[in-house]
């Protein structure tokens, strides 16, 4: 665990000189940032309206956020890229579906994955080389959102770690490949560009099929009546969940996932912790932000996505199948590393800031790192590529 504390450690401290210099050349404007929402740009540092730069040191601190962005993105990428034996799924599904189909044989209904695994073996018949791309994949899109979304990219960094998202992503590549696209559409998602988010839903659908779901946050945003009356909706559809959760079986059924309802996931366990954290992070978040949803689409978003964190792992309690909806969740509780800072800059007192970070990190992390530790996903002991631990 050591080796992951450091990396993402030096993660955050590059992130957030990234941070600075992007603030430094790219100012408050309004076009260049995701939202102006009542006069809190995103971005880690506000810059005083005195200051001026000249054309020589915009230039300047614009390589600078460059040189830095690409610094953060290293850390994370190197320490998932060249690992050894890392995740459960590792040996037993993708090293050797790289073989089957580097032999002529056929892996994966997804047949846009299928394609990117002969695109990769044009150049290499190494499966390393598999988890090198889909690490920078990962790396690269998680770090550049951070920076255009959130109020503080440094914090959204220790937010991850908690969420056991990328030690996750570790053993679940493809389906974390399209959780990060999803994340990476967020932007379009606030700004309702749909063309360009279906861009990324489709992108996400060629890695896991689950992402085509993803159209149905898009939708919710869009509805001006449910964010009208959203916290009704709320409760309508807590309501309703044990409708909900025998529409979601039959739609299960009639796709490949249906093995999921019959087969040994079927455990009958409930995801009591996840949903009672998912539920309590919503109540708290909808306390402090419920005044801005109307006026703020940053805001509405980021209560959807964490409602719907909460949803998704509540179906365990109708529909015992635990991996099913814990996959699920990953797709909406990413957009926490949005919401924590949000949620503490708007509390602007520094005590309560640091109340509410504290607080996170001793539910949530404290419970996935427990998982981690545990054995979950088998990522702890980290094994490097030459074999060595």
């Amino acid at each position: 665990m050591l080796i992951y504390i450091s990396v993402f450690i030096i993660t955050a401290l590059l992130v957030k000189a990234a941070s600075f210099y992007r603030t430094l050349y790219k100012g408050t404007d309004i076009n260049e940032c995701i939202i102006k929402d009542n006069n809190i740009c995103l971005s880690d540092i506000a810059i005083n309206s005195s200051v001026v730069l000249d054309k020589k040191q915009l230039m300047a601190a614009r390589v600078k956020y460059y040189v830095f962005f690409w610094l953060a993105v290293l850390p994370l990428f190197f320490i998932s890229a060249v690992r050894y034996d890392i995740g459960t799924d590792y040996n037993y599904t993708y090293v050797p579906n790289f073989y089957t189909i580097l032999n002529g044989g056929r892996a994966y209904s997804e047949y846009g994955f299928y394609l990117f695994n002969k695109l990769i073996q044009l150049f290499t018949d190494n499966p390393q080389w598999l988890f090198v791309i889909t690490s920078f994949i990962f790396s690269f899109f998680f770090i550049r959102t951070i920076l255009h979304c959130s109020v503080s990219p440094a914090m959204s960094v220790v937010i991850l770690f908690c969420s056991m998202i990328f030690f996750w992503s570790m053993n679940n590549v493809r389906q974390a490949i399209a959780v990060v696209l999803i994340f990476a559409a967020f932007p379009h998602l606030v700004k309702r560009h749909t063309v360009r988010y279906l861009i990324y839903v489709i992108a996400a659908f060629v890695f896991h099929i689950t992402a085509l779901g993803m159209i149905i946050p898009y939708i919710i945003v869009r509805m001006k009546y449910v964010r009208r009356y959203f916290i009704y909706a709320v409760i309508l559809t807590v309501i309703l969940l044990p409708i909900i959760c025998d529409l979601a079986v039959y739609c299960i059924e009639t796709t490949k996932y249906s093995y999921f309802l019959y087969g040994t996931f079927n455990t009958g366990s409930i995801e009591v912790i996840r949903t009672w954290l998912n539920l309590g992070l919503f109540v708290v978040a909808y306390a402090i932000l419920h005044r801005y949803a109307q006026s703020s689409v940053y805001v509405y978003a980021l209560l959807v996505m964490q409602f719907f964190a909460f949803l998704s792992v509540a179906f365990s309690y109708f529909i015992g199948i635990p991996e099913m909806w814990v996959r699920l969740m990953n797709y909406f509780q990413i957009c926490q590393v949005l919401l924590i800072p949000y949620c503490a800059k708007r509390l602007q007192r520094l005590d309560r800031q640091i109340i509410i970070y504290v607080a996170y990190i001793l539910t949530f992390g404290m419970y996935n790192t427990q998982l981690v530790l545990n054995g979950d996903h088998e990522v702890i002991p980290y094994k490097w590529i030459f074999g060595v631990n």
